[in-house]
């Protein structure tokens, strides 16, 4: 279902669910296909989008992308002020 989601989001255009789509869909790349760099790539795209109030709601795609994906990258003390951000705006 992810990778329809992302495919439908792809063909026509971003919504305000794009943001946790593309995360997931990160996820899938990374953990599934073991493709790092284009996790990486969807990473950053669900977290551009995620700060724009049109296509995001500034929550999900941020604690998806800083919970499951940026650990992979960088330090954890890198990737918990992101998580922390996600976390308290769920809150």
């Amino acid at each position: 279902m992810t990778c329809k989601f992302t495919q439908l989001s792809i063909q026509y255009g971003n919504t305000s669910q794009s943001a946790c789509i593309y995360s997931t869909y990160g996820m899938v790349r990374l953990l599934i296909l073991r493709d790092f760099g284009v996790a990486r790539d969807y990473m950053a795209l669900a977290c551009q989008l995620d700060s724009h109030p049109q296509t995001g709601d500034g929550t999900i795609g941020r604690f998806t992308a800083g919970s499951c994906l940026l650990h992979y990258y960088c330090h954890v003390r890198v990737a918990f002020p992101r998580l922390l951000e996600g976390y308290l705006s769920g809150l």
